[in-house]
């Protein structure tokens, strides 16, 4: 595993307050791919993926749009957020991963 950057451990610590780690939610999650495609935070359940964009690791914007491509294709929603966004309003980030969660919660659910 590896280890977090500064805007993974805000958004880890923030998760924790509401979900367990290993059964709602997994930290740097590696569905079985031919390109190797990791994912920061995962809800494998619901296909939710979370992906926290520092600026030197996402500076290619061309393979983060195939990745997410590549993802969507199998069902998965992922959402992005920037260094920025993160240091700027956490409260907001959690927010808007908890109304994913409980969005793709409650239409699973009616399936």
């Amino acid at each position: 595993m590896k280890r977090k950057t500064d805007i993974e451990q805000l958004v880890y610590l923030e998760l924790l307050k509401h979900f367990e780690e290993g059964k709602d939610f997994c930290y740097d999650y590696s569905p079985y791919c031919k390109y190797n495609y990791r994912i920061d935070f995962a809800f494998p359940d619901l296909r939710i993926g979370v992906e926290t964009d520092g600026s030197y690791w996402h500076t290619d914007k061309e393979h983060d749009r195939r990745r997410d491509c590549y993802f969507r294709e199998r069902g998965w929603l992922i959402i992005r957020f920037t260094d920025n966004e993160i240091h700027s309003g956490i409260e907001s980030v959690t927010d808007k991963i908890m109304g994913v969660y409980n969005g793709r919660k409650n239409s699973k659910s009616k399936n």
